[in-house]
Protein backbone atom coordinates (compact mmCIF):
# COMPACT_ATOMS: atom_id res chain seq x y z
CA UNK A 1 0.00 0.00 0.00
CA UNK A 2 1.11 3.35 -1.23
CA UNK A 3 1.90 6.23 2.03
CA UNK A 4 -0.52 8.04 2.76
CA UNK A 5 -0.32 12.09 1.44
CA UNK A 6 0.41 14.40 4.27
CA UNK A 7 1.40 17.38 1.76
CA UNK A 8 -2.36 18.91 1.22
CA UNK A 9 -3.20 17.95 5.02
CA UNK A 10 -0.62 19.99 5.77
CA UNK A 11 -1.12 22.92 3.56
CA UNK A 12 -4.77 22.96 4.89
CA UNK A 13 -3.39 22.81 8.56
CA UNK A 14 -1.62 25.63 8.21
CA UNK A 15 -3.98 27.66 5.75
CA UNK A 16 -6.29 26.92 7.99
CA UNK A 17 -4.43 28.27 11.16
CA UNK A 18 -4.02 31.54 9.90
CA UNK A 19 -7.54 31.59 8.86
CA UNK A 20 -8.57 31.61 12.37
CA UNK A 21 -5.80 33.72 13.90
CA UNK A 22 -6.85 36.56 11.48
CA UNK A 23 -11.01 35.69 12.44
CA UNK A 24 -10.00 35.95 16.16
CA UNK A 25 -8.23 39.25 15.56
CA UNK A 26 -10.73 40.47 13.37
CA UNK A 27 -14.07 39.85 16.06
CA UNK A 28 -11.26 41.09 18.63
CA UNK A 29 -11.83 44.64 16.93
CA UNK A 30 -15.48 44.20 16.52
CA UNK A 31 -15.06 43.95 13.10
CA UNK A 32 -12.82 47.26 13.01
CA UNK A 33 -10.50 47.67 10.02
CA UNK A 34 -6.91 47.27 10.93
CA UNK A 35 -4.56 50.35 9.54
CA UNK A 36 -3.42 48.63 6.22
CA UNK A 37 -7.21 48.19 5.79
CA UNK A 38 -7.86 51.56 5.55
CA UNK A 39 -4.57 52.48 3.47
CA UNK A 40 -4.88 50.34 0.55
CA UNK A 41 -9.22 51.02 0.58
CA UNK A 42 -8.16 55.06 -0.01
CA UNK A 43 -5.73 53.94 -2.47
CA UNK A 44 -8.43 51.82 -4.51
CA UNK A 45 -10.90 54.94 -4.36
CA UNK A 46 -8.30 57.27 -5.76
CA UNK A 47 -7.36 55.04 -8.44
CA UNK A 48 -10.29 54.07 -10.28
CA UNK A 49 -10.65 56.85 -13.00
CA UNK A 50 -10.26 55.85 -16.58
CA UNK A 51 -10.97 52.26 -18.10
CA UNK A 52 -9.55 50.78 -14.47
CA UNK A 53 -13.40 50.94 -12.81
CA UNK A 54 -14.75 48.86 -16.16
CA UNK A 55 -12.24 46.11 -16.15
CA UNK A 56 -12.02 45.62 -12.16
CA UNK A 57 -15.96 45.01 -12.51
CA UNK A 58 -15.96 42.71 -15.51
CA UNK A 59 -12.89 40.88 -13.52
CA UNK A 60 -15.00 40.93 -10.91
CA UNK A 61 -18.62 39.78 -12.17
CA UNK A 62 -16.26 36.28 -13.43
CA UNK A 63 -16.05 35.47 -9.87
CA UNK A 64 -19.49 34.84 -8.90
CA UNK A 65 -22.57 33.60 -9.98
CA UNK A 66 -23.24 31.22 -13.29
CA UNK A 67 -20.30 32.24 -14.80
CA UNK A 68 -18.41 30.90 -11.93
CA UNK A 69 -20.18 27.38 -11.52
CA UNK A 70 -19.86 26.88 -15.15
CA UNK A 71 -15.84 27.08 -14.54
CA UNK A 72 -16.03 25.04 -11.45
CA UNK A 73 -17.97 22.56 -13.70
CA UNK A 74 -15.29 22.75 -16.28
CA UNK A 75 -12.38 22.37 -13.83
CA UNK A 76 -14.33 19.10 -12.33
CA UNK A 77 -13.80 17.84 -16.10
CA UNK A 78 -10.26 19.09 -17.10
CA UNK A 79 -8.26 15.77 -17.67
CA UNK A 80 -11.31 13.36 -18.23
CA UNK A 81 -12.39 11.08 -21.16
CA UNK A 82 -15.29 10.14 -22.52
CA UNK A 83 -18.46 11.09 -21.97
CA UNK A 84 -19.19 9.26 -18.86
CA UNK A 85 -16.26 10.51 -17.15
CA UNK A 86 -16.70 14.12 -18.14
CA UNK A 87 -20.35 14.45 -16.87
CA UNK A 88 -19.49 12.65 -13.34
CA UNK A 89 -15.98 15.36 -13.37
CA UNK A 90 -18.12 18.01 -13.95
CA UNK A 91 -20.83 17.29 -11.44
CA UNK A 92 -18.09 16.95 -8.50
CA UNK A 93 -16.37 20.17 -9.96
CA UNK A 94 -20.08 21.74 -9.29
CA UNK A 95 -20.41 19.75 -5.74
CA UNK A 96 -17.02 20.81 -4.86
CA UNK A 97 -18.18 24.90 -5.37
CA UNK A 98 -21.73 24.35 -3.95
CA UNK A 99 -20.53 22.29 -0.79
CA UNK A 100 -18.18 24.81 -0.30
CA UNK A 101 -20.06 28.34 -0.76
CA UNK A 102 -22.06 26.61 2.29
CA UNK A 103 -19.10 26.46 4.22
CA UNK A 104 -18.35 30.10 3.49
CA UNK A 105 -21.29 31.43 4.24
CA UNK A 106 -21.75 29.96 7.36
CA UNK A 107 -18.26 31.15 8.43
CA UNK A 108 -19.53 35.00 7.17
CA UNK A 109 -22.35 35.00 9.06
CA UNK A 110 -20.96 33.73 12.28
CA UNK A 111 -18.17 36.48 12.18
CA UNK A 112 -20.49 39.08 10.59
CA UNK A 113 -17.62 41.71 9.58
CA UNK A 114 -19.30 45.01 8.42
CA UNK A 115 -17.91 46.01 4.55
CA UNK A 116 -16.65 49.33 4.16
CA UNK A 117 -18.87 52.85 4.30
CA UNK A 118 -21.61 51.80 0.92
CA UNK A 119 -20.53 55.57 -0.23
CA UNK A 120 -17.33 53.91 -1.24
CA UNK A 121 -18.57 50.96 -3.12
CA UNK A 122 -18.28 51.35 -6.95
CA UNK A 123 -20.75 48.22 -7.50
CA UNK A 124 -22.93 46.59 -6.06
CA UNK A 125 -22.70 43.80 -2.87
CA UNK A 126 -24.45 42.60 -0.17
CA UNK A 127 -24.10 40.14 3.21
CA UNK A 128 -21.10 40.21 5.72
CA UNK A 129 -17.52 40.89 4.62
CA UNK A 130 -15.52 38.15 6.10
CA UNK A 131 -14.76 36.59 3.99
CA UNK A 132 -15.19 38.28 0.54
CA UNK A 133 -17.44 35.55 -1.08
CA UNK A 134 -15.86 36.65 -4.66
CA UNK A 135 -13.00 35.97 -3.49
CA UNK A 136 -13.36 32.37 -2.16
CA UNK A 137 -15.20 31.29 -4.64
CA UNK A 138 -12.93 31.97 -7.63
CA UNK A 139 -10.19 30.75 -5.46
CA UNK A 140 -11.99 27.33 -4.76
CA UNK A 141 -12.91 26.85 -8.68
CA UNK A 142 -8.72 28.27 -9.75
CA UNK A 143 -7.64 25.35 -7.14
CA UNK A 144 -9.57 22.63 -8.62
CA UNK A 145 -8.13 24.00 -11.76
CA UNK A 146 -4.55 23.61 -10.21
CA UNK A 147 -5.47 19.97 -8.62
CA UNK A 148 -6.78 18.93 -12.36
CA UNK A 149 -3.63 20.13 -13.68
CA UNK A 150 -1.43 18.65 -11.09
CA UNK A 151 -2.63 15.25 -11.13
CA UNK A 152 -4.25 15.06 -14.88
CA UNK A 153 -2.11 17.32 -17.38
CA UNK A 154 1.40 16.97 -18.04
CA UNK A 155 3.69 19.48 -20.04
CA UNK A 156 2.48 22.23 -21.65
CA UNK A 157 -1.13 22.03 -20.62
CA UNK A 158 -0.23 21.76 -16.76
CA UNK A 159 2.60 25.02 -17.26
CA UNK A 160 0.02 27.12 -18.60
CA UNK A 161 -2.86 26.22 -16.78
CA UNK A 162 -1.52 26.82 -13.38
CA UNK A 163 -0.97 30.40 -13.41
CA UNK A 164 -3.66 31.12 -15.35
CA UNK A 165 -5.84 29.99 -12.81
CA UNK A 166 -4.13 31.17 -10.00
CA UNK A 167 -3.85 35.08 -11.32
CA UNK A 168 -7.20 34.47 -12.16
CA UNK A 169 -8.28 34.01 -8.79
CA UNK A 170 -5.87 37.06 -7.66
CA UNK A 171 -7.28 39.32 -9.78
CA UNK A 172 -10.82 38.45 -8.62
CA UNK A 173 -9.45 39.21 -5.00
CA UNK A 174 -8.09 42.57 -5.86
CA UNK A 175 -11.02 43.72 -7.30
CA UNK A 176 -13.03 43.95 -4.38
CA UNK A 177 -10.57 45.97 -2.92
CA UNK A 178 -9.95 48.06 -5.72
CA UNK A 179 -14.04 48.48 -5.95
CA UNK A 180 -14.48 49.28 -2.24
CA UNK A 181 -16.77 46.22 -1.35
CA UNK A 182 -13.76 44.81 0.75
CA UNK A 183 -11.52 45.22 3.03
CA UNK A 184 -8.22 43.69 2.19
CA UNK A 185 -8.43 41.41 5.58
CA UNK A 186 -11.55 40.15 4.14
CA UNK A 187 -10.25 39.28 1.16
CA UNK A 188 -6.92 37.67 2.39
CA UNK A 189 -9.73 35.41 4.58
CA UNK A 190 -10.85 34.17 1.64
CA UNK A 191 -8.15 32.96 0.24
CA UNK A 192 -6.88 30.61 3.04
CA UNK A 193 -10.06 29.46 3.64
CA UNK A 194 -10.37 28.52 -0.21
CA UNK A 195 -6.78 26.75 0.35
CA UNK A 196 -8.16 24.93 3.32
CA UNK A 197 -10.86 23.74 1.07
CA UNK A 198 -9.30 22.92 -2.47
CA UNK A 199 -6.44 20.81 -0.11
CA UNK A 200 -8.72 18.67 1.45
CA UNK A 201 -11.58 18.31 -0.92
CA UNK A 202 -10.44 18.97 -4.48
CA UNK A 203 -7.93 15.47 -4.57
CA UNK A 204 -11.36 14.28 -4.34
CA UNK A 205 -12.75 15.69 -7.70
CA UNK A 206 -9.01 14.86 -9.16
CA UNK A 207 -7.33 11.69 -7.27
CA UNK A 208 -3.69 12.38 -7.09
CA UNK A 209 -2.28 9.53 -9.66
CA UNK A 210 -1.33 5.78 -8.00
CA UNK A 211 2.82 5.90 -8.79
CA UNK A 212 3.61 2.56 -10.45
CA UNK A 213 4.77 -0.53 -8.65
CA UNK A 214 7.88 -2.05 -10.06
CA UNK A 215 7.57 -5.67 -11.12
CA UNK A 216 8.98 -8.10 -9.36
CA UNK A 217 11.74 -10.19 -9.97
CA UNK A 218 10.89 -13.52 -11.41
CA UNK A 219 13.82 -16.12 -11.17
CA UNK A 220 15.09 -17.74 -14.34
CA UNK A 221 14.06 -21.04 -15.21
CA UNK A 222 16.70 -23.60 -14.45
CA UNK A 223 18.97 -24.47 -17.52
CA UNK A 224 17.87 -28.72 -18.30
CA UNK A 225 20.00 -30.99 -17.32
CA UNK A 226 20.29 -33.66 -19.64
CA UNK A 227 23.27 -36.06 -17.77
CA UNK A 228 21.61 -35.82 -14.12
CA UNK A 229 18.12 -36.45 -15.36
CA UNK A 230 19.60 -39.53 -17.25
CA UNK A 231 21.78 -39.96 -13.73
CA UNK A 232 18.59 -40.00 -11.35
CA UNK A 233 16.48 -42.44 -14.28
CA UNK A 234 19.23 -45.10 -14.09
CA UNK A 235 19.35 -44.81 -9.77
CA UNK A 236 22.72 -42.71 -9.84
CA UNK A 237 24.16 -39.80 -8.76
CA UNK A 238 24.76 -37.18 -11.24
CA UNK A 239 28.97 -37.47 -10.51
CA UNK A 240 28.20 -41.09 -11.64
CA UNK A 241 30.09 -41.12 -14.92
CA UNK A 242 32.57 -39.05 -14.17
CA UNK A 243 33.38 -41.38 -11.02
CA UNK A 244 33.15 -44.27 -14.11
CA UNK A 245 35.32 -42.65 -16.42
CA UNK A 246 37.73 -42.70 -13.43
CA UNK A 247 37.03 -46.46 -12.84
CA UNK A 248 37.41 -46.94 -16.35
CA UNK A 249 41.60 -45.21 -16.55
CA UNK A 250 42.37 -47.34 -13.56
CA UNK A 251 41.17 -50.41 -15.35
CA UNK A 252 43.40 -49.60 -18.45
CA UNK A 253 46.41 -48.47 -16.03
CA UNK A 254 46.39 -52.30 -14.99
CA UNK A 255 46.02 -53.76 -18.40
CA UNK A 256 48.89 -52.09 -19.70
CA UNK A 257 51.38 -53.04 -16.74
CA UNK A 258 50.29 -56.41 -17.06
CA UNK A 259 51.25 -55.90 -20.65
CA UNK A 260 55.11 -55.05 -19.96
Amino acid sequence: MAPPRRGPAAVAAVAAVLFCALAVAVTARHGAPFPLDGSLHRWGARHRGGPWRGLSIAVTSSGTGITAYALAALGGAVGRRGRRALLVGAVAGLAHLAAGQLLRTAVALSIDRARPPAADWAWHASGPALPSGHTTTSAMVAGLFVVAALHRLRGRARAALIPVAVLWAFAVGATRVHLGMHWPTDVLAGWLLAVVWVALVAPLVHPAPVPDRAAPIKPEPAQPDPVGRVSRALGRSPAAPAQLQRHGDHGQDHDDGDGR
